[in-house]
C-alpha cells in the first residue's frame, strides 16, 4: 500500500546510485522529537493498570515472535549449513537497519540479513491486506452468527483518538 511504493522507489534510486545517504541530522533530530511528542500525546489518561496489561501483551508477542524466529532460523541453519546467528538475524522481526547493523557488528553477512528482511517487508506489505480482510470477514461472520465474539471486548482508550 502506502509504504510499499516509496520503499521500492527509494531502494531503486539508492541501488542505481542516483541518491546516496540519509537526511541530515538537523532534520532527523527535530523530526524524531516531534514524532515522539505525537506518540506520547496519545497516551494521556493511560492508567498504570493499562500499562501493565500492554506490557504483558507486548512481552507475550515478543516471546511468540522469538520462538517463531528461532524455529525458522534453526531449520534454515540446519538445512543450508549457515550459522544460527546469521539465520536468526535474518528471520527476526525488527528493523532492516538494526538487523543489518547487528550483522556487521557480529561479523556476519549483512547482505543475507538485509535480503531476508526486505523479503519479509515485501511479503507483509503484499499479504497483510488479504489476511486482514479474511480475518475481519471471519470475525464479522461469527458476530452475525451464533456467537458475538466482540461482546466482552472493552474498547481501548486509544480507539477514539
Amino acid at each position: 500500500g502506502l509504504m510499499l511504493g516509496p520503499m521500492l522507489a527509494s531502494a531503486a534510486l539508492e541501488l542505481s546510485g542516483l541518491i546516496n545517504g540519509a537526511a541530515p541530522m538537523f532534520i532527523l533530530i527535530p523530526a524524531n522529537v516531534v514524532l515522539g511528542i505525537m506518540i506520547a500525546a496519545r497516551f494521556t489518561g493511560f492508567t498504570f493498570g493499562e500499562f501493565l496489561m500492554a506490557l504483558k501483551d507486548g512481552f507475550s508477542g515478543f516471546l511468540i515472535a522469538l520462538a517463531i524466529a528461532m524455529a525458522g532460523a534453526g531449520i534454515a541453519s540446519a538445512v543450508a549449513g549457515l550459522p544460527f546467528a546469521l539465520t536468526l538475524l535474518a528471520f527476526s522481526p525488527g528493523g532492516l537497519d538494526a538487523m543489518t547493523i547487528m550483522a556487521f557488528a557480529l561479523n556476519l553477512d549483512p547482505a543475507y540479513v538485509g535480503a531476508h528482511q526486505m523479503a519479509r517487508y515485501l511479503l507483509l506489505a503484499l499479504l497483510m491486506p488479504a489476511v486482514t480482510a479474511f480475518v475481519l470477514g471471519r470475525m464479522g461472520a461469527v458476530s452475525r452468527g451464533h456467537a458475538n465474539v466482540t461482546s466482552d471486548v472493552k474498547p481501548s482508550k486509544l480507539d477514539d483518538r
